[in-house]
């Protein structure tokens, strides 16, 4: 049961994160650039069918491995104090953009139609998204121990 819990406050974290960010990027970055992604990368526009009907269950299972990474995390991250955020921050832009196994380094290696600007645009949105994250997340957490909603015994 606290998984679960933990789980829906992720998910919250992440989803508002999601939406209020990729919107904003969307309003000020990409929908500029949208056209100017090379056709041979595959990527397929945001308003096919395809993406329009896996968007959402996909949030929800993304939303449930980083509570399957972060759970184990939890007090650790919280004792951390503002340096939780960052370090949530950091772990999913090292980890799962640039250093994962299919991240960035990765794609260069391997595929042949690796599109580097697709990379340089989603820079700020990435980084705002991951941060935003990690700090609400942080923030639910805090407010759940402190509530006694999920204590955790050697909290500060």
């Amino acid at each position: 049961m606290a998984f679960a819990r933990f789980y829906a406050r992720l998910t919250a974290a992440h989803l508002v994160s999601y939406v209020f960010i990729g919107g904003l990027s969307y309003m000020l970055i990409m929908r500029h650039c949208w056209g100017g992604i090379p056709a041979d990368t595959g990527v397929r526009e945001i308003t096919s069918s395809h993406v329009q009907f896996w968007i959402w269950p996909t949030q929800f299972v993304r939303a449930l491995i980083l509570a399957a990474v972060f759970y184990p995390l939890r007090e650790r991250l919280l004792q951390m104090g503002r340096l939780g955020g960052l370090f949530v921050a950091g772990m999913m832009i090292g980890l799962g953009c640039l250093a994962g196994f299919n991240g960035l380094l990765e794609n260069l290696i391997f595929y042949r139609n690796v599109s580097l600007y697709l990379y340089y645009i989603h820079i700020p949105e990435i980084s705002a998204q991951t941060l935003l994250f990690g700090y609400s997340l942080l923030w639910l957490e805090r407010n759940a121990a402190a509530s006694g909603l999920q204590p955790l015994p050697q909290l500060r």
